[in-house]
């Protein structure tokens, strides 16, 4: 038995997979030493935050769970259109999946943060983007 929680994001990562093909997506993984050339997608668990509770027989429990993603495109001439291009794919994708195959009430796209990293050992910086996706749900058990 999986949680909501846990359901939700896989559901995720699997909608984001499907939607960026030539991205690797991976879910709570390190920043590596390289990055492939249709980028690099992290996904973090994020914070579920405090939910509304409903009292009654059968309590539930209603989050708006912020998980995070990190971006990140190769060295190189192009880094600005290559993650825009993964952001538009993001959008898309969750656009045209709202509910993630049903594994959420609502999934939204809160804008990006941007960043410049520097590399390992030398070389050109990376880019990278931060957006965080609002993943509604009600589950049965907070945990």
């Amino acid at each position: 038995m999986t949680s909501t929680r846990e359901s939700a994001l896989s559901a995720l990562a699997a909608v984001l997979a499907a939607a960026i093909p030539t991205a690797e997506v991976e879910r709570n993984a390190a920043l590596p030493e390289t990055i492939a050339a249709g980028g690099r997608v992290v996904i973090f668990d994020g914070d579920p935050g405090e939910p509304e509770r409903t009292l009654g027989a059968q309590p539930a429990w209603y989050y708006e769970h912020r998980a995070e993603l990190e971006l990140f495109v190769p060295a190189g001439t192009g880094q600005d259109a290559a993650l825009d291009a993964l952001l538009i794919a993001i959008g898309a994708a969750l656009a045209g999946n709202r509910t993630l195959g049903g594994a959420v009430q609502w999934a939204e796209p809160e804008a990006p943060t941007f960043d410049i990293l520097p590399p390992d050992g030398g070389g050109r910086p990376l880019k990278a983007a931060a957006v965080k996706v609002m993943l509604a749900y009600s589950t049965a058990s907070p945990l």
